[in-house]
């Protein structure tokens, strides 16, 4: 409980001090062309995939970052981030995460299923596509790029049946421990997305919609995972931001 409190400190002080440089450097007009600063906040929607196939329900947290742009042509940017996105799944099997030897505890209880959250920092690539096709005020945007995540912290949440009495007995109070080791440290996929720019006389308002397509394995426990019966998989990432650009 203290790991993620203090994580969940490291998080939150990171992205107001971005929040402050970007502030101020914003107040410089010679970077308020072609170099633009935002920050953005919304949901994340993920799950568990193989072959590109979500194969477990899926889990909703909290996607937050800073970023920039650099415009080299009036439609054109290349945009830089850093994202803090918690990623995951619901209701998956446990022996995706341990060796079976840790579901039986006590020969008293035995995991039955698992809901697992990655805290991950995303540091994606982008170019964006801006078509003139709307007014001064509205500008849609076509976002492709690549993204380069590293897995901070995984905390499983399991599901734990009592296997000692007459009858089994589901706990209501979920268990939860740090999986971490059973997880890669990076996983990269490439980011297709939507968005829209909507401009004021200050500032410049934006919405996003960026799905992360994971083609690298994420787990991480070796033959275990084979020795389980389950295969290697990934995870694909559905964000919904809103935001400002400075």
């Amino acid at each position: 409980m203290k790991t993620n409190n203090l994580l969940r400190f490291v998080v939150v002080f990171f992205f107001c001090q971005c929040a402050t440089i970007i502030s101020v450097l914003s107040q410089d007009q010679g970077l308020a062309q072609p170099i633009s600063f935002g920050i953005k906040i919304g949901t994340s929607s993920s799950g568990f995939s193989r072959d590109q196939q979500v194969f477990s329900d899926k889990r909703l947290g909290l996607a937050c970052g800073v970023f920039a742009e650099y415009k080299f042509m009036g439609f054109l940017g290349v945009e830089v981030g850093a994202n803090y996105v918690q990623e995951g799944a619901a209701h998956v099997s446990p022996k995706l995460v341990y060796p079976v030897s840790l579901l039986t505890q006590n020969q008293s209880t035995i995991k039955q299923s698992s809901d697992i959250t990655l805290h991950t920092l995303q540091v994606p690539l982008i170019l964006n596509i801006r078509p003139n096709v709307m007014s001064e005020k509205l500008s849609p945007r076509i976002s492709i790029g690549y993204s380069f995540d590293f897995i901070i912290n995984a905390i499983s949440k399991d599901n734990v049946e009592v296997i000692s009495s007459p009858y089994n007995i589901l706990l209501s109070d979920r268990q939860k421990e740090n999986v971490t080791p059973s997880f890669s440290n990076l996983n990269m996929g490439p980011i297709l997305g939507l968005g829209m720019d909507f401009k004021s006389d200050k500032h410049t308002f934006l919405f996003d919609i960026h799905y992360k397509i994971g083609l690298s394995d994420i787990n991480n426990m070796g033959g275990l995972t084979t020795s389980n019966g389950e295969r290697p998989f990934s995870v694909n990432t559905l964000t919904v931001t809103i935001g400002i650009i400075y």
